[in-house]
């Protein structure tokens, strides 16, 4: 008997196979929705979040003895702009702060998760960023973060969790 192929797992619609490529071209033709990027990225996401992040933190528990990051990482695609894929990412170091970036630390000897950032895409970055005085409040935090990675702030927490100097040495326009 032959095995099953990951093809015949993709989503249905009217009984036919759909491909995600079809999916996403379907909902470019319709009508744009009034929803902001934000919102839109958080519905999309909360569905299965909570279990993928539960996921990657067990198996992190299993892999490191020590303190660990999970970082989630949204990925958009080109061709289809309304695709986007999140990867959750366990590592020992604290990453460097970039877009479409989530992170959060956890500390082995009191078992405690720390939210440490979030920086959406660039587009909703500068967004945020320079209409400020339009901002919803409910999205204060979000300006925090994106302000404070704007500035070098979060770069500096990085090196801190990382135990760097604060300063490397590179030599800029030799």
């Amino acid at each position: 008997m032959p095995k099953k192929r990951k093809d015949d797992e993709r989503p249905t619609i009217d009984g036919q196979k759909q491909t995600v490529g079809a999916l996403s071209q379907e909902l470019l033709a319709k009508d744009p929705e009034t929803t902001d990027a934000v919102e839109l990225q958080r519905e999309m996401q909360y569905s299965t979040f909570e279990e993928e992040f539960y996921t990657a933190l067990d198996r992190a528990k299993k892999k490191y003895a020590s303190d660990f990051y999970i970082v989630i990482l949204n990925q958009r695609f080109r061709i289809f702009s309304n695709v986007i894929r999140t990867y959750f990412v366990d590592r020992l170091s604290c990453p460097t702060p970039d877009y479409d970036q989530a992170v959060y630390r956890f500390e082995r000897k009191s078992e405690r998760i720390e939210f440490l950032w979030v920086i959406p895409d660039i587009n909703t970055c500068r967004d945020i960023y320079y209409g400020a005085f339009l901002m919803n409040p409910e999205h204060r935090q979000l300006f925090n973060f994106v302000s404070d990675f704007y500035d070098g702030t979060l770069l500096e927490k990085c090196k801190i969790l990382n135990q760097e100097e604060s300063q490397t040495h590179i030599i800029v326009n030799a």
